[in-house]
């Protein structure tokens, strides 16, 4: 008697909550037909989160590899921006000992002229 009062009162709950009551008369075949229609949506629910975990790891993938390009691509470009500098300081260098050579003769030869005008 006591079950029956609490299914009694659960019923009135989900009628003033505006829920259909539930129903207390389901055989066997209909409680089998809504498991196997939970568990049709439980695997396509299954299916629809291995998609989605499939499509995240994916974009991660991409997102990663875009990254280590980018990386290399910036590593690349330092090393070449590195060696651009060593070449030019190198060319700067022989610049530098050249216009040493040239102001040495323009010495030498002011003082050969100033020693031809004796």
């Amino acid at each position: 008697m006591m079950n029956r009062n609490q299914v009694k009162a659960s019923v009135e709950r989900c009628l003033e909550n505006g829920v259909s009551a539930p129903r207390l008369d389901m055989t066997l075949s209909d409680l089998q037909d809504l498991a196997t229609r939970q568990q049709l949506q439980i695997n396509a629910q299954q299916q629809l989160l291995a998609s989605k975990q499939e499509q995240r790891l994916r974009h991660l993938k991409l997102t990663d590899q875009r990254q280590q390009q980018q990386e290399t691509s910036e590593q690349d470009r330092l090393q070449q921006l590195r060696e651009n500098a060593l070449n030019q300081e190198a060319k700067l260098r022989r610049v530098r000992a050249i216009r040493g050579q040239v102001e040495q003769k323009r010495l030498s030869n002011s003082k050969l002229v100033e020693e031809m005008s004796r």
